[in-house]
């Protein structure tokens, strides 16, 4: 440990959202995204504007100026807070860059147990003028869309409540400059303890003031403004830290390339696995990775949702927690496992995780009771105790289920 202590132990298991352990043990992994190329995914790498795989919240509304000088040239001008200056790349090449963090709100709109938003310390009303932008050309743009959660992206919303029990409500992004902090989080699969402090607290400050600036700002449409005031924090949640929760959302930090790589063709094409652990079961999904200038318009990338495709429940392999053989015999990794960028994004869902942890944990016991290396261990038996848990290793089991909407 970075104390100087030691610890022993016949078998670890790295359950974390960033892999440290992994990292540390000397086991290959990437973070970032794929090239197309590199396991033959048509969903890898970077997207162009127009590309079918984007589905949604890619463009902002042409009259949305990218500049902080109104009407100014294109270059040399400079960018709004939250627009790279980095051009695009080519379609489909790889890059170190993370689809975007958040944090998960809990809001609610009864009066009595309503926190009110507050300003953070170090407000900056600047970062959020590309939202003020973009609400002033768009007149779809809502508070809280009435429509169903299943096509939710057919309206823009600055709170996007899912309501839950008790008027309170899950927050996810909702529109294309909303609590998504986009290009925030690249220094954070790598990051030391510093570096990931610093960017959560960026998150947290960031976060905080879009909320004071959709409930407070002047540069607010009137009625958005007020509508927005009728939501605050619960008063019932995150009690020790002012009703703001205390996790970052790690979408995606280091991938293991272990035994097998999970990719494209296992979601949709090969689906089933001899060696299953547990099932998947929501579409390819990525969050927007950049935000940059494209044609002289403000444009969002990275993200796609390929549901078309119609399957979404698929097999993980037990080989896709384990480390190459040669590398390491007594480490199990089922949150940061071996995956490409594009199947993580049906991976990552925290029931999943769950899954999987369980039948790490009983691929643990089963390794050290035979005294035998994590890749050598009788899958069979593996099998049979997964199965006395009430594991369900088959996709045709979990026909009709998906996972709970954590994206």
């Amino acid at each position: 440990m970075e104390s100087g202590k030691l610890y022993r132990g016949s078998m670890f298991l790295d359950t974390s959202y960033e892999g440290d352990l992994m990292a540390k043990a000397g086991v290959d992994y990437h973070w970032g995204r794929e090239s197309r190329d590199t396991y033959g995914e048509a969903l890898a790498g970077i997207t162009i504007p127009g590309d079918p795989v984007v589905q949604r919240k890619q463009f902002f509304p042409k009259e949305v100026s990218p500049y902080r000088q109104l009407g100014a040239p294109q270059k040399g001008s400079a960018l709004l807070p939250g627009i790279s200056d980095e051009t695009l790349g080519r379609a489909g090449d790889g890059d170190r860059k993370i689809q975007a963090y958040c944090f998960r709100l809990c809001v609610t709109d009864n009066a009595e147990r309503r926190v009110a938003f507050h300003k953070p310390e170090q407000y900056d009303p600047w970062r959020y003028e590309l939202l003020a932008r973009m609400i002033a050309a768009d007149p779809l743009m809502t508070v809280n869309a009435t429509v169903p959660y299943k096509a939710p992206h057919l309206h823009h919303e600055l709170l996007p409540a899912r309501w839950l029990p008790n008027r309170k409500s899950d927050v996810n992004d909702g529109n294309p400059a909303a609590t998504d902090y986009i290009g925030a989080n690249w220094g954070y699969p790598e990051g030391d303890h510093r570096t990931r402090d610093a960017i959560w607290r960026d998150h947290v400050n960031y976060t905080q003031g879009y909320l004071w600036f959709i409930a407070n700002d002047p540069r607010m449409p009137e009625p958005l403004r007020k509508e927005a005031a009728r939501y605050g924090y619960d008063a019932g949640e995150f009690g020790s830290t002012k009703h703001f929760p205390p996790q970052l959302y790690v979408r995606e930090g280091r991938r293991m390339i272990g035994e097998y790589v999970v990719s494209q063709k296992d979601c949709k094409d090969h689906p089933e696995k001899e060696d299953s652990i547990g099932v998947a079961s929501y579409p390819v999904d990525s969050h927007h990775v950049q935000r940059i200038v494209y044609k002289g318009q403000v444009t969002n990338e990275g993200n796609f949702n390929n549901q078309s495709w119609g399957i979404f429940a698929h097999e993980v392999p037990y080989r896709a927690i384990t480390p190459k053989r040669q590398q390491c015999g007594n480490l199990l990794v089922p949150v940061c496992l071996s995956s490409s960028h594009v199947a993580y994004g049906s991976i990552r869902m925290e029931p999943v995780f769950m899954i999987l942890g369980q039948s790490a944990a009983l691929a643990a016991m089963l390794a050290t009771e035979s005294n035998r290396d994590v890749q050598e261990i009788d899958f069979a038996e593996l099998k049979k105790r997964m199965l006395a848990q009430s594991q369900i290793l088959s996709r045709k089991l979990a026909k009709g289920t998906r996972s709970a909407n954590l994206a």
